[in-house]
């Protein structure tokens, strides 16, 4: 293809990736600087690396101009899509794709990333007829050779990718599998995990290429003990192959109710040590480290005291276990990071060095890490909350965690509300959900053990609990005729009662009368004869239809309303 053609070809394919991003309003059009070079990851294994994690979809995944796809079943080059085109049907995210951002985190602009998506759930190492397989040279038909199918797809990307104009680079092979071997012992696991990365290297003609091996979801491993054996062959495939790397999981990072499934948490948490090992075994390769955003091939240097911080708090926190890869430099603010066994030490120069560890970093690094909203950690984790619960300051809120609940992020106007609240000791004790906007109006909320915490624009941060929450809900919540609460509940009336003030009305409760509407012409009679403390008392229906108009019950009377009298008495 001449030249000039190709530079168009390419620039029309990254073209329209970048302008759905735009249009969308992902990124401001200066942002999006082309792609030139392709670093190549091929994705293997069973359903955790198809991608089964959730949720997926909206904000949480955008389309990335960097990060680039050459499918199972659509052989085309094309943007990568949560989630992927594997070989089986995934249905929610993938550690490619999480390791795939990450990676590009410290990658020059011009650098993408292809994903060979191969991976098919409920796979095995097998010689059993007519059954896909990962065993090399053991399929009864070249249509269940699984080894083979990915090398003819990898093959397939790459020449794609060179004949769109791009510049490739075959960096690593990402494994994730073993929940259907759990009958097989160590040893065997291991010979015919050690026959697969010998087969991809010859017939990828890269004896050096990295190949990461993930860990199985530690709730799995312990409910199938048999699956310790393929655990401990996983652990010792950096110690048997070389330029081979092993991922840990994290636990609580799974979908509800299914225990051997990675959830978006665990997902999330997989992309950092992918990546950790990733560089790790690609060093013992002699490959070049990931480059950070000063150039190609450069890293920033260490400053002295972001050594001597992150040092020292190894030294106070040896839970970490070992360094698992150098001190890299270059984030956002100057800041550094350094990668543990068991977690991470991240310093900046505003907030020191602190640990990063388990359920929390995972759900730090789903909100982008020290690149989100919440910034640069500023206190390790601290334990010993009610009922077991774990918290970690940052610069742009808290992350929370509980054994009830996980670790849910704590933000903005919605945490100062659920602080004035008593925190995790108030009625509405921990966060069940992290912060979601996209409300009507622009509004968000954040669910809790004991209720919810609305914001809009117009009405600020509301907490919504028990008998008035369940009423207001009953009208549609915000969407409803009450839109949204404009004052938190307040209770001291009389009787004991409560009410909670809306943009369309109120919801008043009592122990005698429960919770109840109060909206419009009705309302505004009932307040003219004293609300609760006046004669009528309070209200014991909602308003319902009579005649051409409306009526509502109380305890000492009627409000009737119609077009042509108005609201009465009676």
């Amino acid at each position: 293809m001449p030249s000039n053609l190709v530079e168009m070809f390419r620039g029309l394919l990254v073209g329209i990736a970048v302008s759905a991003m735009v249009f969308a309003g992902v990124v401001p059009a200066q942002a999006a600087n082309p792609v030139t070079v392709l670093h190549v990851f091929l994705a293997v294994g069973q359903s955790n690396m198809s991608g089964r994690g959730f949720p997926i979809g909206g904000a949480r995944d955008p389309v990335d101009p960097r990060i680039f796809q050459y499918g199972a079943k659509v052989r085309t080059l094309r943007a990568a899509t949560v989630p992927l085109d594997m070989h089986d049907k995934a249905t929610g995210i993938s550690p490619a794709t999480t390791l795939a951002r990450e990676y590009l985190k410290t990658q020059a602009g011009n650098v993408g990333v292809l994903i060979i998506p191969a991976a098919h759930g409920a796979t095995a190492f097998t010689s059993a007829a007519n059954t896909l397989t990962w065993s090399v040279g053991k399929a009864s038909a070249s249509k269940f050779d699984l080894p083979t199918l990915a090398v003819v797809q990898a093959r397939e990307g790459i020449a794609a990718a060179k004949a769109a104009g791009f510049a490739v680079d075959l960096k690593g092979i990402l494994w994730h599998q073993g929940e259907n071997n759990s009958t097989m012992s160590t040893a065997e696991y291991s010979t015919r995990l050690d026959e697969l990365i010998a087969f991809f290297r010859s017939k990828l003609a890269a004896p050096k290429l990295s190949f990461v091996v993930g860990q199985m979801t530690p709730e799995g491993i312990a409910d199938t003990p048999a699956r310790a054996n393929v655990d401990r062959a996983h652990r010792g495939t950096p110690a048997r192959v070389p330029y081979t790397g092993f991922a840990a999981a994290t636990t609580g990072g799974v979908n509800t109710g299914d225990r051997i499934h990675f959830s978006r948490v665990g997902v999330e948490y997989l992309g950092t040590t992918y990546l950790s090992a990733y560089r790790k075994a690609a060093a013992a390769g002699g490959a070049t480290s990931p480059p950070a955003p000063g150039g190609p091939g450069t890293s920033p240097p260490v400053p002295a005291a972001a050594s001597a911080a992150i040092g020292k708090a190894a030294v106070a926190n040896p839970g970490l276990g070992q360094a698992a890869a150098p001190i890299t430099c270059g984030l956002p603010g100057g800041g550094c990071r350094q990668e543990y066994q068991r977690g991470a030490i991240i310093w900046s120069t505003a907030t020191s060095a602190r640990t990063s560890v388990g359920g929390i970093r995972a759900t730090w690094a789903a909100a982008g890490a020290e690149g989100g909203r919440l910034g640069y950690p500023t206190s390790n984790e601290a334990c010993g909350l009610r009922n077991g619960g774990c918290y970690q300051m940052f610069q742009g809120g808290a992350i929370i965690w509980s054994p009830a609940t996980g670790s849910r992020v704590s933000i903005g106007g919605i945490r100062a509300a659920w602080a004035a609240a008593g925190l995790e000791n108030g009625r509405l004790g921990y966060p069940t959900s992290n912060e979601v906007c996209g409300l009507r109006s622009g509004g968000c909320q954040q669910t809790f053990q004991g209720g919810a915490i609305l914001w809009s624009p117009a009405t600020g941060s509301r907490v919504s609990i028990g008998g008035i929450r369940a009423a207001w809900g009953a009208t549609g919540f915000q969407n409803g005729r009450l839109g949204y609460p404009t004052s938190d509940e307040f209770c001291g009336l009389r009787s004991g009662g409560c009410q909670q003030l809306f943009q369309g009305g109120a919801i008043v409760w009592s122990p005698a009368t429960g919770s109840q509407l109060s909206v419009g012409a009705i309302r505004a009679a009932w307040a003219a004869n004293g609300l609760e403390n006046g004669r009528l008392g309070y209200p014991t229906t909602h308003e319902y239809r009579m005649g051409d108009g409306v009526a509502q019950n109380y305890q000492g009377g009627r409000i009737v309303w119609s077009p042509a009298t108005g609201a009465r008495i009676g």
